[in-house]
């Protein structure tokens, strides 16, 4: 289904593209073959679907666009639902689908170009006001506002520390028996997870910082470090790139290239 569905998806984003037969080919196989996409398609995740269900909706819609066939129209909404079903933040992706979808049925009419801009602009305000509104709604019923940047500035932090042959984690993140031995030793240039959970708590989890001051001497910390020390920063950042992007070493888990088996979370709904 998966493979149905973005492949046809493709198939009708290319029809719609003002661009030659060669063009056209050329962007199908570079939105299927790229390498995420190509590496999750054998994945029957949620995420993959909601790729290919909402890649079918463009398409369909665009279809519609062109041809003003009701049946694409139908096709475009079914889909639509099924995006909307399938994970709690798929509403950010179905908005501006929506927003266009109405802007494609207000076009035919006899609108002035003023009103047109009105309309355009009504738009836009409805989806600012639509997303501000789902962040509201985030912050009243979290029970625990955490920020996630931290584990990002960390895990730069010691992937530096390693090129620069010093401990670049400012002292409100870490232990003070933390050394660059236990940092090389928890090191995977494609996860940050092993500096948090292999130092032995010597470095704290992004999720678990003091309020104050940790933050606030984080977010100094980090950028000071990238200007310091920028040849180490993107050696850091190369290596994550290529463990991504790259092929992966037998010696590195099978699970970064297929899961093959399914795995049950317990936060996740029903």
């Amino acid at each position: 289904i998966q493979l149905t569905l973005l492949w046809s998806g493709l198939t009708l984003i290319a029809r719609a593209l003002e661009c030659s037969l060669a063009a056209r080919i050329a962007f199908m196989l570079v939105a299927a073959f790229a390498p995420v996409v190509f590496v999750l398609l054998a994945h029957v995740w949620s995420d993959v679907l909601l790729l290919a269900t909402l890649a079918f909706a463009v398409g369909a819609l665009l279809r519609w666009r062109d041809d003003k066939q009701a049946g694409w129209l139908i096709a475009f909404w079914i889909a639509l639902a099924i995006a909307a079903t399938l994970r709690h933040n798929a509403l950010p992706a179905l908005l501006p689908l929506v927003a266009y979808a109405v802007w494609l049925h207000l076009e035919p009419r006899a609108i002035e170009p003023r009103r047109k801009r009105g309309v355009l602009v009504g738009a836009v305000v409805a989806l600012c006001l639509g997303l501000n509104a789902i962040g509201g709604l985030s912050v009243l019923s979290a029970q625990l506002r955490v920020p996630i940047w931290p584990a990002t500035a960390i895990w730069d932090l010691a992937g530096m520390s390693l090129e620069a042959d010093e401990v670049l984690l400012p002292a409100p993140v870490r232990r003070p028996e933390l050394t660059l031995d236990d940092l090389r030793a928890a090191y995977a240039p494609y996860t940050n997870v092993p500096i948090f959970s292999t130092t032995h708590g010597r470095v704290i989890g992004p999720y678990f910082l003091p309020p104050d001051p940790a933050p606030a001497v984080l977010l100094r910390a980090w950028p000071e470090a990238i200007t310091a020390h920028p040849r180490a920063y993107l050696a850091h950042r190369l290596r994550l790139t290529a463990a991504l992007f790259g092929s992966k070493p037998r010696a590195w888990p099978h699970e970064l290239v297929y899961v093959d088996e399914e795995i049950h979370f317990g936060d996740n709904p029903p």
